[in-house]
């Protein structure tokens, strides 16, 4: 039964990586190979960790074996959805002072709101 759901996994999979590599490769304008490479290493190294966890969760029952097949999918379709959005935006995803300023608006917005008792 998991091969079977299996089947249908890897091609989706294969999209997923092309929904997560384009927006990544427009974004990490710096060039070179070192920073995107590695972030592309990562991503497959995760990416075939919960396929494995994913097998063994689903062949010992622990999990449906439909799940256990589309679980890595499951997990990085909001990443690949974070990344389209934040390419289609031109948004600085690796700028270090756009994320600085989120952070300190969020602290601020935080600091600011009453405590709930």
């Amino acid at each position: 039964d998991y091969e079977r759901h299996l089947r249908g996994a890897l091609p989706v999979a294969g999209l997923l990586f092309l929904f997560v590599g384009a927006p990544r490769g427009a974004i990490i304008r710096k060039g070179g190979v070192g920073w995107p490479t590695l972030v592309g290493i990562a991503l497959f190294v995760i990416f075939y960790l919960l396929v494995s966890f994913g097998k063994k969760f689903a062949l010992e029952g622990i999990t449906p074996a439909w799940f256990g097949a589309w679980m890595p999918i499951l997990v990085l379709i909001p990443m690949a959805v974070f990344l389209m959005y934040q390419r289609a935006t031109d948004s600085p995803l690796f700028a270090l002072t756009a994320w600085r300023q989120l952070i300190a608006q969020t602290w601020a917005r935080l600091r600011a709101s009453p405590a709930s008792a």
